[in-house]
């Protein structure tokens, strides 16, 4: 226990991680016995921002800004010292002087309120479902079984069902808890005749748990063919951030650090129905696209960073592969070389790049949900094994369609499709080997290529 201010705040500095913490907004790559990054407080091309775990200080040699771990967390939340620093003792679970603490109403207190109803909620939903209390829990159930899904998974990832009545949650949770509460973890909404009603009715409910294992919102699944929309998310809140969680990084981020690797996916069933068959290290983005704070997030579970995108095969799941490379590429810049080509002969150090990007792409043109229900687990790992790096599977997304162009000027054409990925090998080795094997496929001279 603290007896003063300045007791606390040294405890705190005591259980901080100053590695952690950084990596939280920056990519960190281990040299020696500091961790490099791309400094955030400027725009940083090439690693000049220095953490050194034991004296647990930072540096940016290029801008000066340096500082411990909580500066750092000042500076990128904008939170004042005294907030930040009853925020962490509430977070390490000690006591505040009396003559710091704050009265009710705090952003902290609204925030706890907020997890309690969604936790509170999620064990509504799930006790209807399991319980079988509901009237269409049923239909709810037979939905899943037909996807695979029996009562060990739906404990495992909290399944539940939202009632198809207005207010059954509402009436539920307003015993325990304010409307604005409820109406900010986005659990109830204003309805247009007044008062208010449950914002999720009639649908599976898929909890969604922030990286610490708590309920901090909701996807869900219609039940009827005619609902619209097909899926309902919870929006943005003090507690959610879509841009900044993953779903199933709870129950994956094990395995991520075990497998040293991760697979970004599309959907909610296609994490859980692969979580479900043992496999176990895949995560997905909550109605969103990959951004940023998504790859950073992965890098402090995976120190090979090795990442394999598994989308659906169709037109638009190849954007989102393209997309998503395109992300993580933008988060890794200035770290290292991505990975460009297979070493199976050539021993190297897991640190070796900046990150791997690999694409599992099974022919049947199935979702990973629906390949893995319908081909098997044992199937899907096998294409995991040998999934290509992303330049490969760019290359041979083209290539597969060269008979296509068959005269000297469509041949140009295609070409130029071409180019571009080529020209992003760095290697000059490895680019002129990639020019070789593209020649040799389309029957062109190499130096024409080149």
């Amino acid at each position: 226990m603290a007896g003063t201010w300045d007791e606390l705040v040294q405890q705190i500095k005591e259980r901080l991680d100053i590695v952690d913490i950084i990596s939280e907004q920056v990519v960190l790559k281990k040299r020696g016995n500091n961790y490099w990054g791309l400094c955030p407080f400027h725009k940083d091309k090439n690693p000049s921002f220095c953490v050194t775990p034991h004296l647990g200080i930072y540096k940016c040699f290029s801008c000066g800004e340096a500082g411990d771990a909580l500066k750092f967390i000042m500076k990128t939340r904008n939170i004042e010292f005294k907030d930040l620093i009853i925020e962490l003792a509430e977070r390490f679970g000690l006591e505040v002087p009396v003559s710091h603490r704050k009265g009710d109403g705090s952003i902290k207190e609204i925030k706890d309120q907020m997890l309690a109803a969604s936790m509170v909620a999620a064990e509504f939903y799930h006790d209807l479902l399991l319980r079988q209390k509901d009237a269409n829990a049923e239909i709810a159930l037979d939905y899943l079984t037909k996807r695979g899904i029996g009562t060990d998974i739906i404990k495992k990832f909290h399944l539940g069902i939202a009632p198809k009545s207005y207010t059954t949650l509402y009436d539920e949770l307003r015993k325990d808890f304010s409307n604005d509460i409820l109406e900010k973890a986005g659990l109830i909404l204003k309805s247009e005749k007044g008062g208010y009603i449950d914002r999720f009715r009639n649908r599976v409910i898929i909890p969604i748990q922030n990286e610490n294992g708590e309920f901090v919102a909701f996807g869900a699944r219609a039940l009827e063919k005619e609902q619209n929309p097909k899926y309902l998310n919870s929006s943005d809140s003090l507690i959610y951030n879509k841009s900044r969680l993953l779903y199933g990084l709870y129950t994956a981020k094990d395995a991520i650090r075990k497998e040293d690797s991760v697979i970004l996916m599309e959907g909610y069933f296609d994490v859980i129905s692969s979580q479900a068959h043992g496999i176990e290290n895949c995560v997905a983005s909550c109605g969103t696209s990959l951004t940023p704070d998504h790859v950073k997030l992965l890098s402090r579970y995976t120190k090979s960073r090795r990442i394999y995108l598994s989308f659906d095969t169709d037109s638009a799941g190849q954007k989102a592969t393209a997309r998503g490379a395109s992300v993580i590429r933008e988060v890794f810049a200035g770290l290292g070389n991505i990975k460009q080509f297979d070493e199976s002969y050539v021993p190297s150090s897991d640190d070796k790049y900046a990150c791997e990007i690999r694409v599992i792409a099974p022919p049947e043109g199935k979702d990973p949900d629906e390949f893995v229900r319908s081909v098997g687990a044992d199937a899907y790992k096998m294409y995991m094994e040998n999934a290509p790096l992303f330049i490969d599977f760019q290359l041979e997304s083209i290539l597969k369609n060269k008979d296509k162009y068959t005269t000297p000027q469509e041949k140009a054409q295609f070409i130029g499709l071409l180019i571009p990925v080529l020209t992003e090998i760095k290697n000059r080795i490895i680019r002129a080997e990639y020019i070789e094997m593209v020649a040799q496929t389309l029957s062109i001279d190499s130096e024409v290529l080149k």
